[in-house]
Protein backbone atom coordinates (compact mmCIF):
# COMPACT_ATOMS: atom_id res chain seq x y z
CA UNK A 1 0.00 0.00 0.00
CA UNK A 2 2.60 2.06 1.10
CA UNK A 3 4.92 1.22 -2.42
CA UNK A 4 1.96 1.64 -4.40
CA UNK A 5 0.86 5.37 -3.03
CA UNK A 6 4.98 6.65 -3.37
CA UNK A 7 4.95 5.11 -7.07
CA UNK A 8 1.73 6.90 -8.24
CA UNK A 9 3.16 10.20 -6.21
CA UNK A 10 6.40 9.61 -8.30
CA UNK A 11 4.57 9.70 -11.60
CA UNK A 12 2.90 12.59 -11.11
CA UNK A 13 5.08 15.22 -9.27
CA UNK A 14 8.93 13.48 -10.91
CA UNK A 15 8.09 11.69 -14.29
CA UNK A 16 5.07 13.05 -16.11
CA UNK A 17 6.14 16.27 -14.27
CA UNK A 18 4.27 18.12 -16.92
CA UNK A 19 3.33 21.97 -16.26
CA UNK A 20 -0.22 21.05 -18.29
CA UNK A 21 -1.19 18.81 -14.94
CA UNK A 22 -0.22 21.40 -12.74
CA UNK A 23 -3.73 21.83 -11.80
CA UNK A 24 -5.70 20.68 -8.26
CA UNK A 25 -8.06 18.24 -10.52
CA UNK A 26 -5.35 16.36 -11.87
CA UNK A 27 -3.72 15.78 -8.91
CA UNK A 28 -7.42 14.51 -7.17
CA UNK A 29 -7.26 11.89 -10.70
CA UNK A 30 -3.60 10.90 -9.02
CA UNK A 31 -5.04 10.69 -5.69
CA UNK A 32 -8.43 8.52 -6.75
CA UNK A 33 -6.57 6.22 -8.47
CA UNK A 34 -4.14 5.44 -5.91
CA UNK A 35 -7.43 4.54 -3.44
CA UNK A 36 -8.60 2.66 -6.54
CA UNK A 37 -5.82 0.53 -7.28
CA UNK A 38 -4.86 0.06 -3.57
CA UNK A 39 -9.20 -0.98 -3.08
CA UNK A 40 -8.93 -3.83 -5.63
CA UNK A 41 -5.43 -4.87 -4.36
CA UNK A 42 -5.82 -5.16 -0.86
CA UNK A 43 -9.65 -6.79 -1.77
CA UNK A 44 -8.12 -9.12 -4.02
CA UNK A 45 -5.10 -10.49 -1.66
CA UNK A 46 -7.52 -11.19 1.19
CA UNK A 47 -10.14 -12.60 -1.09
CA UNK A 48 -7.38 -15.32 -2.52
CA UNK A 49 -6.22 -16.09 0.75
CA UNK A 50 -9.64 -16.93 2.01
CA UNK A 51 -10.75 -19.38 -1.20
CA UNK A 52 -7.12 -20.71 -1.25
CA UNK A 53 -7.61 -21.81 2.30
CA UNK A 54 -4.37 -20.07 3.69
CA UNK A 55 -7.20 -18.18 6.60
CA UNK A 56 -7.41 -20.62 9.23
CA UNK A 57 -10.76 -22.70 9.78
CA UNK A 58 -11.75 -20.33 12.95
CA UNK A 59 -12.04 -17.44 10.71
CA UNK A 60 -14.28 -19.00 7.63
CA UNK A 61 -17.31 -20.83 7.24
CA UNK A 62 -16.13 -24.24 8.10
CA UNK A 63 -16.64 -24.39 11.41
CA UNK A 64 -19.61 -22.53 12.91
CA UNK A 65 -21.21 -22.35 15.97
CA UNK A 66 -24.36 -20.78 17.32
CA UNK A 67 -24.79 -18.40 20.50
CA UNK A 68 -27.79 -18.48 22.60
CA UNK A 69 -28.33 -14.90 21.24
CA UNK A 70 -28.28 -16.13 17.69
CA UNK A 71 -24.96 -14.55 16.61
CA UNK A 72 -22.86 -17.09 14.61
CA UNK A 73 -18.91 -17.32 15.58
CA UNK A 74 -15.92 -19.44 14.98
CA UNK A 75 -15.18 -22.32 16.95
CA UNK A 76 -12.84 -19.91 18.75
CA UNK A 77 -15.49 -17.47 19.33
CA UNK A 78 -13.92 -15.23 16.86
CA UNK A 79 -16.10 -13.85 14.32
CA UNK A 80 -16.31 -15.43 11.05
CA UNK A 81 -14.77 -13.83 7.56
CA UNK A 82 -17.33 -13.08 4.73
CA UNK A 83 -16.20 -11.87 1.46
CA UNK A 84 -17.77 -8.47 2.44
CA UNK A 85 -14.94 -8.50 5.00
CA UNK A 86 -12.37 -8.39 2.18
CA UNK A 87 -14.23 -5.73 0.42
CA UNK A 88 -14.36 -3.83 4.28
CA UNK A 89 -10.13 -4.49 4.12
CA UNK A 90 -10.11 -3.26 0.44
CA UNK A 91 -11.85 -0.06 1.61
CA UNK A 92 -9.62 0.38 4.38
CA UNK A 93 -6.47 -0.17 2.44
CA UNK A 94 -7.45 2.61 -0.06
CA UNK A 95 -8.36 5.21 2.82
CA UNK A 96 -4.55 4.46 4.51
CA UNK A 97 -3.36 4.96 0.84
CA UNK A 98 -5.21 7.95 0.03
CA UNK A 99 -3.42 9.30 3.13
CA UNK A 100 -0.25 8.23 2.53
CA UNK A 101 -0.26 9.96 -1.03
CA UNK A 102 -1.22 12.96 0.55
CA UNK A 103 1.52 13.10 2.73
CA UNK A 104 3.89 12.11 0.22
CA UNK A 105 2.57 14.80 -1.28
CA UNK A 106 3.22 17.61 0.98
CA UNK A 107 6.76 16.42 2.02
CA UNK A 108 8.26 15.51 -1.15
CA UNK A 109 6.44 18.04 -3.77
CA UNK A 110 8.87 20.87 -3.14
CA UNK A 111 11.70 19.47 -5.94
CA UNK A 112 9.48 18.94 -8.27
CA UNK A 113 10.09 21.67 -10.91
CA UNK A 114 6.59 22.18 -12.39
CA UNK A 115 4.18 20.03 -10.16
CA UNK A 116 5.32 21.80 -6.60
CA UNK A 117 2.43 23.76 -6.04
CA UNK A 118 -0.41 21.20 -6.75
CA UNK A 119 -2.66 20.47 -5.05
CA UNK A 120 -2.57 24.24 -3.57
Amino acid sequence: MIGISFFLFLIYYYIINHPRLNRWWHWLFFLLLTGLINLFTGFGYIYSKLNEGVIPACFTHSQVETAQDGSIYGVNGTEILFNSNCWQFGIANSIVAIGCFIVFSFAFKWWSRNCKYSPI
